[in-house]
Formats: structure tokens, C-alpha cells, sequence
């Protein structure tokens, strides 16, 4: 699992470099606008009232640029950690703040629910920045912090011998890292 964050985290950051040589060479920017398809990884951290765990999250949304800024899209994921597992549905608002520079500032919300043993409301909150190349490419990096309605963890007590089921309403906070495409 390791391995793959790194080769995740290296194909970025090759990805970051392509881009900033293609604006030294005077390459212009592209303006964002029709559909987009946005492919995330997040390593989150989830604060639980009991213990804290990390986990992580895919995601990929599907919308349309309404206007060089704002973005709408529908998307789902897939949220694994310790004893948890579950799938948000949700709705996504994007907002570039500027499209004039390669780098733009960029805010993100997503909002809708989630599917699992006890499914809930899923909501989360993300601001961080756009790296934007010349063609239709672009590689977002995010902190973002999310909340998910209920979870119900389940796993096996080995002091009590038995299953046990746990709800709580976690938050977590992590990094997004993301190709749009």
C-alpha cells in the first residue's frame, strides 16, 4: 500500500513539472470549460470518540464547467479504513478562483450520502490549489476535512469473543490529491 502512495505521489509531482515546463516555454493556459472527469485519492484522518485511525478514499466525479470558474459534477467513491467501508454519492461544486495563471487557488464541496451497513449523509469541504497545463489536463492538490452522518464499525472483540458493531458520527481530515481530465 505504501508503494502505491509513492508511485501515486511520484506521478504528480512528475506530472507538476511537466506543466511548469510547459509555462516556461510559453506555453498558454488552458481555460477550463465543458465536461471534466476529476480521478482523487484522499489519505485521510479520522477522529473517532475513542480512538483515531486513518484511512483513505477514491473517488472520480463527472460534471461540466458552467464558466472558467465553477464547476458542477456528480460523482461516487470508495472510503476504506480500519473496520469501516463505504460508498458516497454525492454532488460537488468546484470554484477556481483564478484561471489567468497555470496555479489558481481552488475550493471544493461536496454534498449526499453514502451507502454501507447503516448508510448516512456525507458531506466534505476541500480548498487547496490548481496546477493546470496547456491541453485539457490538470493535477489538484487539497486539504480538505470531511463529515460522514454515521459509520457502524464491525469487527471482531478478541477480549470479548464475539462481534461487535459500534456506531459514531467520525470527521476526518486529509489530503486530496487528484487528475482532471
Amino acid at each position: 500500500m505504501k508503494t502505491l502512495r509513492y508511485i501515486i505521489i511520484a506521478t504528480i509531482f512528475f506530472a507538476i513539472s511537466g506543466i511548469l515546463q510547459a509555462q516556461e516555454n510559453g506555453a498558454s493556459v488552458n481555460k477550463p470549460s465543458g465536461y471534466r472527469c476529476f480521478i482523487q485519492h484522499e489519505i485521510n484522518y479520522r477522529m473517532l470518540e475513542d480512538e483515531n485511525v486513518s484511512g483513505g478514499a477514491i473517488s472520480n466525479t463527472h460534471g461540466f464547467y458552467f464558466n472558467e470558474n465553477c464547476y458542477v459534477g456528480l460523482g461516487f467513491g470508495f472510503v476504506y479504513g480500519k473496520h469501516t467501508f463505504c460508498m458516497p454519492i454525492y454532488t460537488t461544486l468546484s470554484w477556481n478562483i483564478s484561471y489567468s495563471s497555470n496555479v489558481s487557488p481552488l475550493v471544493q464541496v461536496r454534498v449526499g450520502s453514502y451507502i454501507s451497513s447503516d448508510p448516512g449523509t456525507y458531506a466534505d469541504l476541500g480548498f487547496g490549489v490548481r496546477f493546470a497545463s496547456k491541453k485539457r489536463f490538470a493535477v489538484t492538490v487539497m486539504a480538505t476535512g470531511c463529515f460522514y452522518d454515521k459509520l457502524t464499525a464491525s469487527y471482531y472483540d478478541t477480549a470479548l469473543k464475539a462481534d461487535v458493531e459500534k456506531k459514531y458520527k467520525p470527521l476526518s481530515a486529509g489530503i486530496r490529491i487528484g487528475v482532471e481530465l
